[in-house]
């Protein structure tokens, strides 16, 4: 037997450990989500394919983000037009449960 005796951890040796376990956890967490898929970044990019489908440039450019199923639409089309069938064709998108239509109309003469 050895005659060196073990101290137990401090308590800043406990947290530290804690806290390298939460890290962990967290970056395991992440990882898995990746590998998985992330089920709002598939919506995303259906919602985005929509809006190009409709052949109009500036729904090209729409900025899409979803939150909850929700789709958020963000940027600026030329007319009401645009702006109405941007949301018209994100609400068509399976899995979209709703749209909050942030795109604002500039008119230019």
């Amino acid at each position: 037997m050895s005659d060196t005796a073990i101290a137990p951890p401090t308590r800043r040796e406990q947290v530290n450990g804690l806290a390298g376990t939460i890290e962990e956890t967290s970056l395991a967490q992440a990882a898995k989500r990746v590998a998985e898929g992330d089920p709002n970044r598939a919506l995303v990019e259906a919602v985005a394919r929509a809006l190009s489908a409709t052949g109009y440039l500036a729904l090209r450019e729409i900025q899409v983000e979803i939150d909850c199923d929700i789709a958020v639409l963000w940027g600026r089309v030329p007319n009401y037009h645009q702006k109405q069938l941007a949301q018209a064709v994100a609400q068509k998108v399976v899995g979209v449960r709703g749209i909050a239509n942030g795109i604002e109309v500039v008119c230019c003469h």
